[in-house]
């Protein structure tokens, strides 16, 4: 058996890769979701141990005043369920939305860019992706409010299907879908 060497950054931004290609190959969003969260945590970890908590302010530069607290609940509910079952084994989560893999892979990209690494091309891809379908929650005077998600409002109203497929088109066109999903 080949054992590989990773370190903890590395492991993340693997993590949310993959969560990346899944989510716009329409896998399953349980699985998807749990992997993002893994990612996700590393980094945040990383970032709180190096001091480094100032990305929790890049949250802040795009999301609107008074929307800090429903933003946080809804990242945090569905890790926490998924990450322990020590205390409560039986429980149900009610209510998981596949919008919650969206803001966890959101957040995951800015803490991999706060920390000083290279968005990769899933990484930037999905966040356009994110952006656009999200407008309410960018400023207005957010660079990318013009520049793009003015100029792509339609998408914003198409099925959660049509809109992880365009994800996947982007993908295809950046030569990542076929590499990746298909095994080109």
């Amino acid at each position: 058996m080949k054992k590989i060497q990773i370190e903890k950054v590395e492991a993340a931004r693997r993590q949310i890769d993959a969560a990346i290609r899944w989510l716009f190959a329409k896998g399953d969003p349980v699985a998807i979701f749990t992997v993002a969260s893994a990612g996700y945590r590393i980094l945040r970890d990383i970032a709180e141990i190096r001091g480094n908590v100032g990305i929790h302010q890049s949250q802040k530069d795009i999301i609107r005043p008074g929307k800090e607290k429903e933003y946080w609940k809804f990242i945090n509910a569905p890790v926490n369920f998924l990450k322990h079952a020590e205390k409560d084994p039986d429980a149900t989560f009610q209510g998981f939305k596949e919008e919650y893999i969206d803001v966890t892979i959101s957040i995951a990209c800015l803490y991999y860019h706060g920390l000083g690494y290279k968005i990769t091309t899933e990484m930037h891809l999905f966040s356009v992706w994110y952006m656009i379908q999200h407008p309410n929650i960018i400023k207005d005077t957010a660079p990318i409010k013009g520049i793009i998600i003015d100029e792509l409002p339609f998408v914003k109203n198409m099925s959660r299907y049509a809109r992880l497929e365009v994800g996947r088109l982007l993908l295809e066109k950046a030569g990542i879908y076929k590499k990746y999903i298909k095994g080109g």
